[in-house]
């Protein structure tokens, strides 16, 4: 998608491109496609999200940490739930305690 005439998978195996989400398509490509990227970091705001960095800033902080804690209890929140188990609980702020620092892709 990028039309370096490599293919993408070739792009993401070697590190050249990044896949946060690793479907097949580098982030950037992600992004020009309609994904949002509210910070303009070349990182899709999911995959952010979905990590734990709440708030957009490349890291997992107390910022985060905080953010999660006006979700605490919720079953159906939009995010959170990081453990998967359908909820936002402390299973969710073990996992962010985990990831606190800057993100691994």
């Amino acid at each position: 998608c990028n039309v370096n005439g490599i293919p993408d998978s070739c792009d993401i195996a070697t590190g050249f491109a990044r896949d946060c989400d690793v479907n097949g398509v580098p982030d950037d490509c992600d992004i020009a496609g309609g994904d949002l990227d509210e910070d303009h970091d070349g990182r899709p705001d999911r995959c952010q999200i979905a990590y734990g960095d709440f708030d957009l800033d490349g890291e997992v902080s107390a910022g985060d940490i905080g953010i999660l804690l006006l979700v605490f209890g919720d079953s159906n929140s939009p995010f959170g739930d990081l453990d998967g188990d359908g909820e936002v609980s402390a299973g969710d702020i073990g996992v962010l305690l985990l990831r606190v620092g800057a993100l691994p892709f």
